[in-house]
């Protein structure tokens, strides 16, 4: 061998050495790049590589190892590109990767370039691309290798990937096991690779909500990643990010943020803070702040995470898209519905350049948008943008993929809306079948739809299949979440409402209290769920009437989302709403009407003045003005509201229908009966066409309509109404629902105008019964009952049980609303009529000047309230023979009703009423007659010739005539309303017997005894089977009968009649009465004919003893008393009837010898006048005109006269 060639075989000796001493460098610093980026510093990697890339140049040509070093080394450079979002420049590099790897024709470094290349098609959402070139190399590798080997299993995982992304979780599931199963085979059990693969399976089951087994993979990747790299390395970080996914599916926020912020401190110490995943640190912080309510931290974080985005991967990315949508969404959460839209388009606009990658991030795009206009209730361009949402996915997914599902719960939601309520379930129910199959019956997006399901049973008022939905909802939750989650909390929420609805208060504040305690445990104090819970408990602490505790309820609630929204937001509004309903049941009209106008103006600039939310602050700002009395601004309030929901709603909507009940409502308080009808019909037939004949809906119209027939006097009609609704109630509701103790009490009200009160009685019971039941003793609805019973009590002249309810009545009043309430002002006023029932005019006149004083403190002194408690104490006034001071008082209530109500009113009729009454007891007829004929003119014209109120007017007018003693004029008075109510009225009615008892009287007068007589019988024949015998009616129709007897020498049955009578009203009142007087006083005349002058004189004497406690001891009446009993003892004494002068007391003979000075006449003409006088004196039942005798009661606001007891 020659020198040229041993130096030739020296040289590639060296040449040799030299490579393998850089092959060495290259591969320390080839697996310091590995391992830089397996901790995620991809810089870092990437120098490593690029100097390993470097020192391959130096290799020798010779060198078969170089170019395939070079092949995988750019390949490693790409990654770290990849791993960075430069994604044009990892393509660059990609390239020299595989020229090097087809100029080499190494097929399997081709097939790692197409792994590569599908990692980066995945990332460019190019996921048909992507799964091209995926399958490109699996076929490769498996010709080559075959399917069980390490790189075949890399494919296998990245084909995972790219069906995850697609949200195919099935797909990507099959691939990730495939190759876990080869990982597992080869590798040992502490691997990288088997890390990756279960952190990728742990993504497929968290997107299937199977978090246990979720958080099982996620950690048996974190303790192989923490065993091999450490505490500080990237995959970690991405490792604690899918347990903070799952912790934050789950609602337990404070558990994810601890988890992010492990993830967020790796990445910061070995990326820095302008990376990709340093955004997407900040996006899942932003994604637990917006779960907590944090708004402001929420944009801040999405912000910052948008702008490291965009730098990076520019403004034209999936990426930054989402962080629109959820910018997008805070501004939405935030009542800002113009700049959400505005910046979901953007991200719209982004998603639709890209749409040929990705059909989902389209729809969610449109089904996002949908929900804003949902919120803002337009739901035409809702239901547009879900049917969009729609469209797309269907295209691409087919009709039964369970992807759907959100896009078919979206538009349920609008149907629901629009009480579709059919179209509505069935979107609902198409949601829940296509989730079915692939997730199985125990998921919890099988649980939503269960209470979307649930929450259409509950709009139709189905609460027993609302219940079934809203448990098999909670049965999943629990199962999966366990009971202190927050959707167990929603749960615990909706069944509450459904026993709101059901009446069963303390059943739904049991589980609203819990739902809020697990609220405050997961989310603080300070969250809008928190709030909510608040309101929700403030709503069952007013429907127990318990308002301190409701506002309470209500003030915290509005602390929370004030602080969390600012004040000018819907939830805002919607606070204020009800903190104006409490007011508003409170009658504190000024503070509820502020409220109302405060939540307008909120909804008014957010909504626009033309939205349904504005509506309905318009329909409750019509009802404080109805409840105020201000019935024209209440109408032209409703029709406002009216007009808003007919141009945005179909005209047979129930919105609309209960627009119609508060405007027919307002008819009604003006008893314009025939338009409150006609609205009311309105509204009953758009409820019969949307809810068919048997809804809680139409039972309320019903309710309403019989009201007003009952106020038209109608009185069978009405009762077949709340018949009707009581129905209806009775097979929707259980038999001890609220709802029905309001058709009892309505029937009951039927029943006591019938003068029923025994079935009046019975049905004041039963709605008692079921509020002590269901809302216990201390509420506004038990008090009424009480004062119901009452009612029944005092027309029965049961005047101390009426009392005794009354003040239960009132007791219960002042505890739940304060001693200066409207309902405390009602019921003094019913207290006052049983004082005056009693005679007790000073303690009567006490309480309507209580009632007084309230209501205008309350309402103004122009208000129909006030107007009444004028005539109340006009009533006492008249009764006191203080005839101007009444009449002062009745026209300050004529004024009032006259500006409120128009001259065309039954109520200003009632009033001329009065006032007729008080010139009749003034004796100026004319006057009386002016007064009484304007009250039957606007009877007339309001309820025709045959109506009750106008048999009314003939009645008053008929007793004008008779003061005049007109009895011919008066008797056709009498028949003309004693013809009406008999045509009108049921035959027993108590207005029947007092048309018979002023015919008796007529006839009485008369001497007609036995037309009287027969009169008096038929009225006692009523009376006696509608109110029983220990009744003052009863006593004063034995009394009118007594007089009979004694007027036709029946003295015997005269003295059994007045017995009855005297009877009764001790029993009733005690014997301390003007009453009780006159009776004695009867009986004493009946003894005097009977010459049992003993027996007279006791009688009185009673009197006397009375009248000295009445009156004052110089009051005529007790002086006319002594008089006759003075002569009686004379008589008595002398034991015959004969009348010397000598033997009279000198008082009486005094009295006469100068009225027969004065007239001339002789001592025998003297005596024959004492005598007369004497027995002219003591005749029962003289005929004397009652305003002659100053004893006629006034008229009540319902224009029904008391039945005066003649003497």
């Amino acid at each position: 061998m020659d020198a040229s060639n041993i130096l030739q075989i020296l040289l590639v000796a060296q040449n040799q050495d030299d490579d393998q001493i850089i092959m060495e460098k290259i591969q320390i610093l080839r697996q310091h790049g590995l391992e830089a980026f397996q901790i995620g510093h991809y810089k870092q990697a990437r120098l490593q590589f690029m100097e390993a890339l470097d020192l391959t140049h130096s290799i020798s040509d010779s060198n078969a190892d170089r170019d395939g070093l070079q092949c995988d080394i750019y390949l490693h450079i790409s990654a770290t590109y990849r791993q960075q979002y430069q994604l044009d420049r990892a393509k660059e590099i990609w390239h020299r990767s595989n020229k090097v790897a087809v100029q080499i024709d190494d097929q399997i470094r081709m097939a790692l370039c197409l792994d590569h290349l599908g990692e980066i098609r995945k990332l460019e959402n190019l996921y048909e691309e992507s799964i091209q070139y995926y399958n490109q190399s699996l076929e490769i590798k498996t010709q080559l290798l075959g399917l069980d080997n390490i790189v075949t299993a890399d494919t296998y995982h990245g084909l995972g990937h790219v069906y995850y992304h697609q949200s195919l979780p099935d797909q990507a599931l099959a691939m990730y096991e495939k190759a876990l199963t080869i990982r597992h085979r080869i590798l040992k059990s502490q691997n990288l690779d088997l890390a990756e693969s279960f952190h990728s399976i742990a993504n497929v089951y968290l997107q299937q909500f199977k978090y246990d087994d979720a958080l099982a993979m996620y950690n048996k990747a974190i303790q192989i990643r923490f065993a091999k790299l450490g505490h500080n390395n990237v995959p970690l970080a991405y490792s604690y990010d899918g347990v903070g996914n799952v912790y934050f599916s789950q609602c337990q926020y404070q558990q994810a943020q601890t988890m992010y912020e492990k993830s967020k401190s790796i990445r910061c110490q070995i990326l820095g803070n302008n990376n990709l995943d340093m955004a997407q640190s900040l996006y899942h912080s932003g994604n637990v702040s917006t779960a907590l309510c944090k708004y402001n931290d929420a944009l801040l974080l999405y912000r910052q995470s948008l702008s490291i985005r965009k730098e990076i991967l520019g403004t034209t990315h999936l990426e930054v898209a989402t962080l629109y949508a959820c910018i997008g969404n805070i501004f939405a959460n935030q009542f800002k519905y113009l700049d959400a839209l505005s910046i979901h388009q953007e991200a719209l606009m982004i998603r639709l350049k890209l749409s040929k990658n990705s059909c989902k991030d389209e729809a969610d795009s449109y089904n996002q948008i949908g929900r804003i206009y949902f919120n803002q209730q337009k739901y035409d361009e809702a239901l547009s943008y879900f049917q969009k949402a729609l469209n797309v996915q269907v295209d691409i997914l087919g009709l039964d993929n369970f992807h759907l599902a959100p896009s078919y719960i979206n538009i349920g939601n609008v149907y629901s809306r629009q009480l579709q309520y059919h179209n509505a379930l069935s979107m609902f129910e198409k949601s829940l079948n296509i989730q079915l199959q692939p997730l199985g019956d125990c998921h919890l997006r099988i649980a939503a739809s269960y209470n979307h399901i649930g929450n259409v049973y509950f709009q139709q008022l189905k609460y027993d299949q609302s219940m079934a939905m809203y448990d098999k909802a909670k049965t999943i939750r629990s199962k999966l979440l366990g009971d202190d989650n927050l959707l167990i909390a929603q749960s615990y929420s909706y069944i509450g409402q459904i026993y709101i609805r059901q009446s069963k208060y303390e059943d739904a504040l049991v589980l609203l209290e819990k739902s809020l305690s697990i609220r405050l445990i997961q989310v603080g104090d300070c969250h809008l769920e928190v709030a909510a819970s608040y309101s929700n408990i403030g709503h069952i602490y007013s429907l127990l009437s318990k308002y301190g505790d409701a506002l309470s309820m209500y003030n915290k609630s509005l602390k929370i989302r004030n602080e969390i929204l600012g004040a000018n937001n819907l939830l805002v509004a919607a606070t204020y709403n009800n903190i104006g309903n409490i007011y508003y049941q409170q009658h504190h009209h000024d503070d509820a009407l502020t409220m109302y106008r405060d939540s307008l103006k909120i909804r008014s600039e957010i909504l626009g003045s033309h939205n349904l939310k504005v509506a309905e602050s318009w329909q409750n700002i019509g009802l404080v003005y109805t409840d105020q009395a201000k019935y024209d601004e209440a109408l032209k309030t409703f029709d406002r509201a009216l007009k808003i929901q007919l141009d945005m709603l179909d005209h047979d909507s129930l919105a609309i229908a209960t627009s119609y009940n508060n405007i027919g409502n307002v008819y009604n308080l003006q008893a314009n009966y025939e338009q409150a009808l006609a609205t009311f019909e309105k509204s009953l037939l758009i409820q019969i066409k949307l809810l068919g004949p048997m809804s809680l809906q139409v039972a309320q119209t019903y309710n309403e309509i019989g009201i007003v027939l009952m106020n038209q006097c109608k009185y069978d009609q009405a009762l077949l109404m709340h018949e009707k609704s009581s129905s209806i109630r009775s097979q929707l509701l259980s038999d001890d629902h609220i709802e029905l103790a309001t058709s009892y009490t309505n029937m009951g009200h039927i029943y006591s105008r019938q003068s029923d009160y025994n079935e009046a009685h019975l049905m004041y019971q039963k709605s008692l019964d079921i509020r002590l039941a269901r809302l216990g003793e201390v509420n506004i609805h038990v008090a009424a009952s009480y004062g119901d019973l009452g009612l029944t009590y005092y027309y029965q002249s049961q005047y101390s049980d009426a009392l005794n309810m009354y003040q239960k009545s009132v007791d219960i009043l002042k505890m739940v609303v304060g001693n200066d309430n409207i309902h405390v002002a009602n019921s003094y006023h019913n207290i006052g009529n049983i004082y005056k029932k009693q005679y007790k005019y000073a303690d009567a006149l006490n309480q309507y000047r209580e009632s007084l004083a309230i209501r205008q403190k309350k309402f103004g002194k122009n208000h129909l309230d006030v107007a009444a408690s004028c005539n109340n104490i006009a009533d006492i006034l008249m009764l006191q023979s203080k005839y101007a001071d009444a009449q002062m008082m009745l026209r300050k209530s004529l004024a009032i009703q006259l500006e409120i109500l128009g001259d065309q009113n039954t109520d200003v009729a009632v009033c001329y009423d009065s006032l007729g009454d008080s010139y009749y007891c003034m004796r100026q007829y004319t006057e009386a007659m002016t007064m009484c004929n304007k009250s039957l003119a606007i009877r007339l014209a309001i309820a025709g010739e045959q109506s009750i109120e106008v048999a009314h007017s003939y009645n008053n007018i008929g007793r004008i005539y008779c003061g005049q003693l007109n009895y011919k004029e008066g008797l056709q008075m009498y028949q003309k309303s004693l013809t009406i109510r008999l045509l009108k009225l049921d035959k027993r009615h108590l207005d029947i017997a007092n048309s018979y008892s002023r015919i008796g009287h007529v006839y009485y007068c008369q001497q007609k005894f036995i037309h009287a007589l027969s009169m008096y019988q038929n009225v006692l024949s009523i009376r006696l089977e509608s109110l029983g015998e220990e009744n003052l009616q009863v006593a004063n129709v034995y009394s009118k009968i007594g007089n009979v007897h004694f007027r036709t020498s029946k003295h015997q049955e005269a003295l059994i009649m007045y017995q009855k009578a005297i009877h009764i009203r001790l029993t009733l009142l005690g014997d301390c009465n003007k009453e009780i007087v006159d009776l004695y006083k009867n009986m004493g005349s009946v003894y005097k004919r009977l010459s049992k002058l003993k027996d007279a004189l006791a009688m009185y004497e009673k009197a006397l003893q009375i009248q000295s406690q009445l009156y004052g001891s110089n009051d005529t009446r007790i002086a006319n008393t002594r008089e006759i009993i003075e002569r009686l003892q004379y008589k008595h004494n002398v034991g015959n009837h004969s009348f010397p002068m000598i033997h009279l007391p000198v008082r009486i003979r005094d009295k006469f010898r100068q009225s027969c000075i004065s007239q001339r006449t002789s001592s025998s003409q003297m005596e024959s006048t004492l005598k007369s006088q004497e027995n002219e004196t003591d005749i029962p039942g003289d005929c004397r005109t009652l305003a002659e005798k100053q004893a006629v009661p006034s008229k009540n606001l319902t224009g029904n006269s008391s039945t005066p007891t003649t003497k």
